[in-house]
């Protein structure tokens, strides 16, 4: 969950600072995404589903936590979201 958190953040950066374009830092920072210095990192369909999937799943995360601390067990919590997705 951490690479993706961190790839997100950094590929967010790039893209609001750097216009796209892969820097030195971005490259070094994150050499499993192939991006090449100079060049624009392109965002595919297929790069972009794995990063949605992690803000859902984070979301899930933080929903479950928040009832954990309010003194819900984690799996009632969990079936609590799960019957409110299917609800709505």
């Amino acid at each position: 969950m951490r690479t993706k958190c961190f790839e997100l953040w950094a590929v967010r950066n790039l893209i609001v600072h750097r216009s796209g374009i892969a820097d030195r830092r971005f490259v070094e920072l994150c050499p499993r995404l192939d991006g090449e210095v100079g060049k624009p990192y392109r965002i595919t369909a297929a790069t972009y589903a794995p990063y949605l999937q992690f803000a859902k799943d984070l979301m899930v995360e933080i929903f479950v936590r928040d009832l954990v601390r309010c003194g819900i067990e984690r799996s009632m919590a969990l079936t609590l979201l799960e019957s409110q997705v299917k609800s709505s």
